[in-house]
């Protein structure tokens, strides 16, 4: 199982991430960070693979990655 990481010493809270995948992320702060607050993903489950891997391909501070837990 799978979550997608965000390193907040990178992420500089545009939000693009939590607006492409609000079932994913959504903001943690008041400065817009973002955080994973879904179940951790499935590598079976296709369609929320593809759904984090544009995600963490759009962040332009490359702020997101996949984490093991």
């Amino acid at each position: 199982m799978r979550i997608v990481a965000v390193d907040m010493d990178l992420c500089e809270g545009h939000g693009k991430c939590y607006l492409t995948a609000p079932d994913l992320l959504r903001p943690q702060d008041d400065a817009g960070r973002a955080e994973f607050y879904a179940d951790p993903i499935d590598p079976a489950d296709t369609a929320a693979v593809r759904r984090a891997d544009g995600t963490i391909a759009g962040c332009p501070e490359r702020a997101l990655t996949w984490a093991e837990v």
